[in-house]
């Protein structure tokens, strides 16, 4: 479970800012010019209250009693929750880590089945929730780059952040036009919402990873990590190993373990892996692949029964139904 935490002053001081943040991010105000933001939603916001769009969900929430937060279906999810009232205790059984989210911060969690969430009393909280295979074929659509589990977004430590404020205010926007929409209108809208939403959180995570020296970026990864990547990508077509890996990095297949270990949490061949499905993904949506078996094989998959599990894992959807069916949705 991957989380940005940072203590921060409390919400009722931040509300001097509002007017400074909502112009910087280009978002208009749907609230009066000195109103908290987070007091408005904190009003409206009822136990259960979901803005469904086409594959994701905006949750507000208001619990007084000990809940459970997320209902995925089994399915690993990112989620961007911006906790307002109370405290919520998260209990990853996977990892064995616990994590205690506190009112005025804003929080990045990945969440998978097994994940178990605790709530004081009086807890109010909103919550972004985006499917991970949905997170990971837009952001490599939209960013042309390959996704990493961590999706780090440090901007979002803050609830009183410029970033985090401005994308709150998204989720305003879209939850009140949706609620306000005729049933007609609802589809679109929708739908434009939850691109805006998806563009939006790609680029800051793109921004942050080229510019925030916190982060594991180009300028800081080791040089032997860059050139097996840079391998790799060359080399989708060709059957790699290892070691193939470590000399084309210039170290031992060890310190090329380690060093993926630290800066990709995964090893090589699950990176080269990861490289392979965004390139089949690309080729399907471009519509130059017809034919699973045979993109299976120019990728070096080990049969294409294998290469579906994996593509249905990353995206959602088998690449079978993706050639089929290319307008469909996921």
């Amino acid at each position: 479970m991957h989380t940005s935490v940072e203590r921060n002053q409390p919400i009722h001081k931040i509300s001097t800012r509002w007017d400074e943040f909502v112009s910087s991010a280009g978002f208009v105000s749907s609230y009066p010019k000195k109103e908290n933001p987070f007091d408005s939603w904190n009003k409206k916001i009822h136990s259960g209250m979901n803005i469904p769009l086409l594959n994701t969900i905006i949750n507000y929430n208001h619990d007084n009693n000990n809940s459970e937060i997320w209902n995925t279906n089994n399915i690993n999810t990112f989620n961007i929750f911006y906790l307002l009232k109370g405290n919520v205790e998260i209990y990853d059984q996977k990892h064995q880590r616990t994590l205690t989210m506190i009112a005025g911060n804003a929080y990045c969690i990945f969440n998978h089945p097994g994940t178990k969430a605790k709530t004081a009393p009086g807890s109010s909280w909103i919550n972004y929730l985006i499917p991970e295979h949905i997170l990971r074929e837009n952001f490599e659509k939209l960013t042309r780059r390959l996704y990493f589990r961590e999706f780090p977004i440090t901007s979002f430590r803050g609830i009183h952040s410029q970033v985090a404020m401005a994308f709150y205010q998204a989720l305003c926007n879209a939850s009140e036009d949706l609620m306000n929409a005729t049933s007609s209108a609802r589809g679109a809208l929708a739908e434009a919402y939850e691109h805006l939403l998806l563009t939006k959180l790609c680029m800051t995570v793109t921004t942050q990873h080229d510019g925030d020296k916190g982060t594991a970026t180009a300028s800081i990864m080791p040089r032997y990590l860059q050139h097996a990547e840079a391998f790799m990508r060359r080399s989708l077509d060709r059957q790699v190993t290892l070691n193939d890996l470590a000399a084309a990095a210039g170290c031992g297949p060890r310190a090329l373990q380690r060093m993926f270990k630290d800066y990709r949490n995964a090893t090589p061949m699950q990176i080269l892996c990861n490289y392979r499905l965004a390139a089949a993904y690309e080729a399907i949506a471009s519509g130059s692949a017809k034919n699973v078996t045979e993109l299976s094989f120019r990728l070096r998959f080990s049969s294409p029964g294998r290469f579906s599990i994996l593509f249905k894992k990353a995206y959602g959807k088998s690449p079978s139904a993706m050639i089929r069916f290319p307008n469909a949705g996921v």
